[in-house]
């Protein structure tokens, strides 16, 4: 399937927000506050959907309201990029009604954070369109996020996110004490191919299903949310089994948020360890990076566009434009 860039964005757009998984409606103040930071910071106008702040039980709405609200805001010409307000566990229920057809005749930028993963892994699969994972909406209305906005004029302005670079000022935003210490080489070597994946949980959601994208020639990314390492462990093995691992070219760790809590047993264990026993019998190159996660400033991360890894020299570099 051949790869779809989406159109850059210029100063003046329209960016249109929906909720299309957990509900923000209690957090509305919050939200409206991220929401004009993000409109100062890029240059933009915020667009709310219909159903951004609606709730229905766990999610903002119906199935069919996010979709209502999702399908809107691409069919709408004024509307250059469609943001995902926050993650949650409920995007799933959007596969079987997203209109794929209708992304794929109007390509642009699709941004997400955490369950999002669900959605944009499913329409890269589908239609070839490179969709993004970033930060959720609340972060600039509660942290200092130069990086998250440098990231983001970068990948969809003018300029062109190339290597990815550390940040200098990386922390826990929420002051969880970790034992994360910068860029790891897990597993040294050299790769290249197609960014996949995020979220754990909602990644493994898609395997084996229409909407799980290729692993062939990929590089897959793995973060995690409150989990402990032996769940970590249990959720990689998944992977393995599935097979996941006879077929990707490399593999990224992101934050792993609340997985070195000394209160549960066996969370001393390294994460280099334990992802080193998991994929004993496979070659591909493997690093640890902190800028993507859950309760930090994200990199933007393009999934399906193509990107190089160097293990060993701690290097990733997109070699492609992600938006045009």
């Amino acid at each position: 399937m051949k790869t779809i860039i989406p159109p850059k964005l210029q100063k003046g757009d329209k960016i249109g927000i929906v909720s299309p998984s957990s509900s923000i409606q209690s957090r509305k103040k919050l939200f409206l506050k991220s929401a004009e930071k993000l409109e100062e910071a890029l240059g933009v106008e915020i667009v709310w959907g219909k159903h951004a702040f609606g709730r229905h039980y766990y999610s903002s709405g119906t199935a069919k309201e996010r979709l209502e609200d999702i399908h809107r805001m691409i069919a709408d010409t004024e509307i250059k990029a469609v943001y995902f307000s926050i993650g949650g566990s409920t995007a799933i229920d959007l596969l079987e009604g997203l209109d794929f057809e209708l992304i794929r005749k109007n390509p642009k930028i699709i941004n997400g954070f955490s369950d999002a993963t669900t959605i944009v892994n499913a329409v890269y699969a589908k239609t070839g369109l490179v969709g993004f994972l970033s930060n959720s909406l609340s972060l600039f209305g509660k942290y200092n996020s130069n990086y998250a906005i440098a990231c983001m004029k970068k990948s969809w302005f003018d300029e062109q996110l190339e290597k990815m670079e550390p940040n200098s000022e990386w922390k826990d935003l929420t002051s969880t004490p970790n034992g994360y210490s910068g860029w790891l080489s897990i597993k040294k070597g050299k790769t290249e191919g197609r960014i996949i994946g995020g979220s754990n949980k909602s990644f493994i959601q898609l395997l084996h299903t229409p909407y799980q994208p290729k692993l062939e020639n990929s590089i897959l990314v793995f973060e995690s949310n409150k989990m402990n390492k032996k769940q970590i462990h249990r959720a990689l093995m998944k992977l393995r089994i599935h097979g996941v691992f006879r077929k990707i070219s490399g593999l990224l760790v992101g934050y792993c948020y609340l997985s070195d809590d000394p209160k549960i047993e066996g969370n001393e264990r390294k994460i280099k360890d334990l992802v080193l026993e998991v994929t004993k019998g496979y070659d591909f190159p493997i690093m640890h990076v902190g800028e993507f996660g859950h309760n930090v400033e994200n990199i933007v991360l393009p999934i399906g566009a193509k990107m190089k890894m160097d293990a060993g020299k701690l290097e990733l570099e997109i070699e492609e434009r992600v938006a045009k």
